[in-house]
């Protein structure tokens, strides 16, 4: 009699926790198995360049330089050295540390230049003063520095420097709007 009152309640609780079990069970399955496709269509995106957002960790490492995001492609590597201090790898291997006050390289590369010039009108330095390196790699950082708009400190690069101002503007028409405006675009040359 005991068996009869109380084993069928007890039987249909059972049976109903399971089917709550059950349901639950699937559910979860299901979530999981959502989630497992939604992070495998994540991870082709970042590994395929012609989806998602193509170029998002050059754009990173440009930032995290603090340079223009044109300059992202030519960056291996950004590490940050202290809260003044930035360590740039280029993918050239050159290597370039950047402070708020002064940029210095460890081989006279053209992408160096590009950086180093960058950073000087990202910092908004009005003056630079060129330390270092062959005769040719300060002529070259002088003229691309000037053609920016910095004016050189230098005494032995004064010529330069007026020399590029005074090129007649006439047969290049993009520089003039990079003399009058410096922030108008950035020197970088497409790779």
């Amino acid at each position: 009699m005991h068996e009869t009152f109380h084993g069928s309640a007890v039987k249909r609780a059972k049976a109903a926790r399971e089917d709550v079990e059950a349901v639950v069970l699937a559910e979860a399955k299901q979530r999981d198995q959502q989630l497992r496709t939604r992070v495998a269509e994540i991870v082709k995106e970042w590994n395929l360049p012609t989806l998602g957002r193509a170029g998002w960790r050059e754009d990173y490492r440009a930032q995290l330089a603090g340079l223009p995001r044109e300059l992202g492609p030519r960056l291996r590597w950004v590490e940050k050295l202290d809260a003044d201090r930035k360590l740039l790898i280029l993918r050239s291997g050159t290597r370039v540390t950047l402070t708020t006050k002064h940029g210095q390289t460890d081989r006279q590369e053209s992408d160096a230049l590009m950086v180093m010039v960058e950073h000087a009108c990202t910092c908004s330095w009005q003056r630079v003063t060129i330390t270092g390196g062959s005769p040719e790699w300060r002529v070259a950082l002088a003229v691309a520095a000037t053609r920016r708009g910095l004016t050189i400190v230098d005494a032995d690069l004064q010529m330069v420097s007026k020399d590029e101002n005074l090129t007649d503007l006439s047969d290049a028409p993009h520089r003039k709007e990079k003399l009058t405006n410096p922030r108008a675009k950035p020197l970088v040359r497409p790779m």
